[in-house]
């Protein structure tokens, strides 16, 4: 489905990348500022794409109105790809589908089941996962 916008429209929706870099330049500047030589390797951007994340708090109601202002930008192809798909539903699958599918599931959920384990023991921390 993804495939189907744009690459404008998809550069639009994810501004993290600006954001992270913009983080960047103001880390690098500040740094610069105290006299300190400032390499260029991945420390900084990891700690720029960090230190950018940590500070996020959403507005559910922001975000609802920039989507649909973006979709307004973007001849409406967020609501055009919703309606196609809803005019698809039900999804029906014949039974054997259904069993080919079911092993993956439950695979997925076992995974999901260990990945909640992980955080509650913070091991995730340790590679920089919140």
């Amino acid at each position: 489905m993804i495939e189907r916008f744009t690459k404008e429209y998809l550069q639009d929706s994810s501004p993290r990348r600006k954001e992270v870099l913009t983080e960047e330049e103001r880390m690098r500047g500040r740094i610069e500022s105290e006299g300190k030589t400032v390499s260029e390797n991945a420390r900084l951007k990891q700690a720029a794409a960090r230190k950018n994340c940590r500070s996020k708090k959403f507005d559910p109601d922001l975000m609802r109105t920039r989507a649909l202002e973006m979709d307004v930008r973007h001849d409406y192809q967020a609501q055009r790809f919703v309606a196609e798909a809803r005019e698809r539903l039900p999804l029906r699958l014949a039974q054997n589908e259904i069993e080919k599918r079911a092993p993956l599931e439950q695979s997925h959920e076992r995974w999901l089941m260990n990945v909640r384990v992980l955080f509650a023991r913070g091991f995730l921390n340790v590679f920089g996962y919140r």
